[in-house]
This record gives structure tokens, sequence and C-alpha cells, in this order.
């Protein structure tokens, strides 16, 4: 079937651009890609105004439901083309396939009629047209919809899209990291061809304006079959920990996800997600449109995975749970050999030495251990294997690092040198919630004083490290943050997040692709 064909894009031309899901993990690398080739993009969702800080001047956020007709009505109003990505793969009691998949598609396509939108892109799934899960039935029923457009149509059928964040591969990696394992589902041998998000991203944003492509469905995927099994051995690898992949049948998986999400890891699959695997979600030879279509190189599974380990996104206060803590452990030190400059310098290039045994960074395989602004650093935990921290603040005085997902606490730790009328003050400041309700049981008997133990431990290594003294030597204190005062620094703490990210993508760079791209 050929949609009717409207009056054809200028080639060069950047047009006005609404992504619905533009927060999500296609977001980035898709709006990021959009600007690239000169468009200028809406996002539209809930919660998108929550992402404006990090984006330029190019990109505006609409807050809607995905079924609010006149919140859609104005977010399209003058809109010449529309990517529909948004979706869920997993149903709640509020969120129904049929009411998100499908309802959701519908209300898209009516909006986009009454806005006269030239071209609708839709973001369907490989196998949506065979596939006998209700996830595949929601998505082959919202491609029927899509096809009576009556303007310009295009239908994109991705295989499972990983990247920072994604809902499969991204907790294996967790999984791999904390309690190094991966399920093997049912033998754990069913194949899969995954595609890297910012691949996906990229052909997204050529669908725009690419001429040719009216009334297709287009299928894309990664070069790389892959299986749980497999990936277990490639994320082992790549992590530096034996990850073996545990047999497990169907039931029992969904079971173990459960019991995942206690301490913070999720839920990588679940009884649909596993009819679908079984279903195999490949492509037929020469039938990857990725190349020959879009003219872009697929990323390696490898290549791929290893971007992933190093861009995961930043845990948030807001995701924690119980309450928020600040930590306070400080140093007075007089008679330094070094200004508080080349003492925080020598601080920052020993980063790793400076912290006790129990806080070992690069523990991973070519992971970071130079501190750098916006380096990854992977660090070892007891009980709670690899997690990461991610430099969002640093100048010559002060160095503030971020928990990324996986991490036990949610929040932000900051280090700083500070001038005093009698010398120099070293003071580590930590604001964070536990990441977990076991987590928070952690914190709540040992944990809070092994993390102040450990800081404690730096500040007196800093201190050797000045060749000064210190009279009263290293003091700490801790509180509850609440209120006012919470706010403000849960503000603070994302706006550190929103200028690192807002700096990436005024350089044209999305989070999948930031290995290598920090300022």
């Amino acid at each position: 079937m050929r949609a009717s064909v409207g009056r054809p894009f200028a080639s060069n031309s950047g047009v006005e651009v609404l992504v619905t899901g533009g927060n999500g993990v296609l977001g980035s690398p898709t709006v990021v890609a959009l600007l690239a080739r000169g468009h200028r993009v809406r996002i539209y969702s809930r919660h998108a105004s929550e992402t404006a800080p990090q984006w330029p001047s190019e990109v505006s956020c609409h807050d809607g439901d995905i079924n609010d007709a006149e919140a859609l009505r104005r977010a399209m109003q003058g809109c010449e083309a529309v990517i529909h990505s948004a979706g869920i793969i997993s149903e709640t009691a509020s969120s129904t396939f049929e009411s998100v998949n499908v309802g959701g598609t519908r209300a898209i396509i009516a909006a986009a009629e009454a806005a006269g939108v030239r071209r609708l892109i839709y973001i369907s799934s490989l196998g949506a047209e065979r596939g006998e899960s209700a996830y595949h039935a929601s998505k082959r029923e919202a491609e029927a919809a899509t096809h009576r457009f009556s303007r310009e149509w295009v239908v994109l059928r991705p295989g499972n899209v990983y990247g920072p964040g994604d809902q499969v591969i991204s907790i294996l990696l967790k999984m791999v990291r904390v309690v190094s394992m991966v399920p093997g589902i049912d033998g754990g041998d069913h194949p899969f061809q995954p595609i890297w998000v910012e691949d996906l991203g990229k052909a997204m944003a050529e669908s725009v304006t690419l001429a040719g492509l009216e009334g297709r469905t287009l299928e894309l995927a990664g070069p790389d079959r892959t299986s749980l099994n497999d990936l277990a051995q490639r994320l082992g690898t790549l992590t530096g920990r034996a990850a073996p992949s545990v047999p497990m049948p169907g039931f029992l998986a969904v079971l173990g996800a459960r019991a995942l999400t206690a301490i913070g890891i999720g839920a990588p699959l679940d009884g649909g997600q596993i009819q679908m695997m079984k279903e195999g979600n490949l492509l037929a030879p020469g039938q990857n449109a990725l190349e020959p279509v879009f003219g872009i190189t697929p990323t390696s599974l490898d290549v791929g995975l290893k971007r992933l380990a190093d861009d995961t996104p930043e845990q948030t206060m807001d995701e924690g749970v119980g309450s928020l803590v600040r930590r306070h452990v400080w140093v007075d030190i007089v008679d330094s050999k070094l200004s508080s400059e080349a003492l925080f310098e020598r601080f920052c290039a020993r980063f790793g030495e400076m912290t006790p045994w129990h806080v070992g960074v690069g523990v991973e395989p070519g992971s970071d251990v130079q501190v750098r602004y916006g380096v990854t650093l992977t660090m070892s935990l007891p009980l709670r294997g690899h997690v990461q921290v991610r430099v969002v603040e640093l100048t010559a005085t002060c160095l503030t690092l971020a928990t990324l997902q996986g991490h036990a606490l949610a929040g932000v730790v900051r280090f700083r040198m500070e001038q005093l009328p009698s010398g120099l003050r070293f003071h580590v400041e930590v604001h964070d919630r536990p990441a977990s309700v076991v987590d928070w049981l952690a914190m709540s008997t040992a944990g809070g004083a092994v993390q102040v133990a450990t800081w404690r431990a730096t500040a007196d290594k800093l201190l050797e490290e000045s060749g000064g003294t210190s009279p009263d030597g290293v003091k700490s204190e801790s509180e509850v943050v609440r209120g006012a005062e919470r706010e403000r620094v849960e503000a603070w703490a994302k706006s550190l997040v929103d200028s690192r990210l807002r700096k990436l993508h005024e350089q044209g760079v999305s989070e999948a692709d930031a290995d290598g791209q920090r300022a």
C-alpha cells in the first residue's frame, strides 16, 4: 500500500518535527540527529519540560499525555513531520498496550491530520507482523492505523533497541555488575538481533525528508545476532566479572526479575518479552534497511556494548527511597607544603590511590582512572559489585561526582579545597538517598558508617599528601535534609547533570555517543 503524496519536502531545508517520547531511550540520539540535519525539534511527553535545560534553543519541550487531544493539538500546530516513538513494552494497571500503543497512536494520527502534518513516521517493532505476544499485536494494530494516515507515512520496525537506560540489555549489564549473572531463560539460546540506539536515531532523523519512503515499511537491526547466553559472555568480558548464564524456566525468570527490582536493578524481561524472545526477533539476509536505504553502517554489538558500559545514565536523588541525608567530612590543614590548587590537582590526579581499598577505581578492563569532566569512573564496593559515578563538575578546587544507575546510592559527592585564614580545609560533602529498599536497609545499619569511614580515610590521606598538620584532626557530621533545603539540593544536583547533557547536545553529541566526546 502506498500513501497519497503531498507537497514534497525541500531536500536541504530544515523542518519543524515533533518527537513523541523524546525524553526516553531514543530521545537524545534522535533529537541530536535531527538537529544535525538542520531541523527544529519539539519533544512531546508527560514530563518533557523536565528535560528542557538539557537542550539548545532549537528544541522546545511540550508536556502532555499521549491521549490528550488538546495538548497534542497545541504541540503539533505548524509541524511538518511527526516521529511517533512513544510506547510501552510492558503493561501496568494504568498503562495498557491498548491505551498507549494503539489508542495513543490513533490520537497522534488524528492530531497530525488536523495539523496538516505532511509526514508521519511510526516506530514499530521487528516481528510485529507475525508476533503472537500482546505487545506485537498492539504494534500490528498501530501499524494498520498508520496506514490510514491521509498523507505520507513511514513505518520503521527496529530490532531490540539498546542504549543508555534501555529496559533489557542495560539491565542485564547492571545484573552482571551487581550480582554477576544473567538469566538463561528456557536455555538462554533464543536468538535476537539488537540495534544500537544511535543507528536507529539517525535512521529516524533521515526518515523525515528522505524521498521515496512514502508508504513503506522498513526493517532495521544491528549486524550481530545474540542471545542471553552470548550476552552473558560478552558482558562478563567487558566488565571483568565472570557472569554465567543461570538456566531457569521462563516463569522463574519473571519471579527472579521481581526480586531484582527490590535491589534497584529492575526487571529485564517479563512474560510478554520472554514470549517475544522465543518467537525470534531476526532479520532475513538482505532485509536490513540501515545501509542500503539510509546509508548507515550498523554498529557492531561489541562496540555498542562498550559504549553502553561507559554511558550509563545518572541516578538522581528523586529516584531513591527514604530520607535525603547530608554527610560532611572535613579536615583543616595548617602549614601545607602545597597551595589549595596544587593540592587539589594532586588529589584528582591520584584519586584512585586516595580512596580506600574497598572503593577501588578502574576495576573494569579499559575503564577510566583519570578524573576529567564527564568521565565515568567504575569502582568496586563490598557486597555490591561494580558501581559507577560520573564527573559532573570539575574546577581547580572542586570535584563533584554523581552516582549512576546500578549504584547503591542516588546522589552526589562533592570534594572541595577551601582557603581559610589559618590554612586550608579539605571538605567532602555527600547528599544521597538509598537507591532501593534493600540499600535503605543496608544504609540504616552499617552502610552510613562505612561511607563516612571511607571519606575520613580519604581526608587522612590528603592531609598526609599536603605535608601539613591538623590540630583538630578529621571531623564528620550527618543530618537529614528536609523541606525547602531538600528541594534546593535536588535542583542543584539536577542542574549539574543538565549542564553536562546540554554541553554534549550543543556539540551535536548524544548520551549514547558521549564516550570520547567529553569536554
